[in-house]
């Protein structure tokens, strides 16, 4: 898998999985869907991450066109691993509309005992 695709929302304590797949993942490139609040908050320091800044206050499918517009054509490899542990169910729904809708092949990811977990 080449890469990651997480939301990365403003809830508390959903930001240690998110750091954790993006330090310990072996990923090509990062995106993390977000708003300015956690652009401006995670600072994360990572030459692979890309962020895709969302108006979380918009229709699901407006922000779905958004992050397909942004994804098209960045991502590479067989496959995509994507993680939902942070965000809303709206954010999740809104990426899964943009990586469907692009035919992007994925596998659910997540941590298990400090390492990254294949689903």
């Amino acid at each position: 898998m080449a890469n990651l695709i997480v939301c990365l929302g403003t809830g508390k304590g959903t930001w240690t999985e998110v750091f954790k797949l993006v330090s310990q993942g072996p990923w090509e490139k990062i995106f993390i869907v977000t708003n300015e609040f956690g652009r401006d908050n995670a600072k994360i320091k990572d030459r692979r991450v890309e962020y895709i800044l969302i108006n979380p206050e918009e229709e699901m499918e407006t922000i779905g066109l958004a992050i397909k517009e942004k994804l098209t054509g960045r991502v590479t490899g067989w496959e995509a691993g994507l993680n939902f542990v942070s965000g809303t169910g709206k954010e999740h729904m809104a990426v899964l509309l943009a990586v469907m809708t692009l035919g992007l092949p994925f596998r659910l990811v997540n941590i298990k005992n400090d390492m990254v977990n294949i689903l």
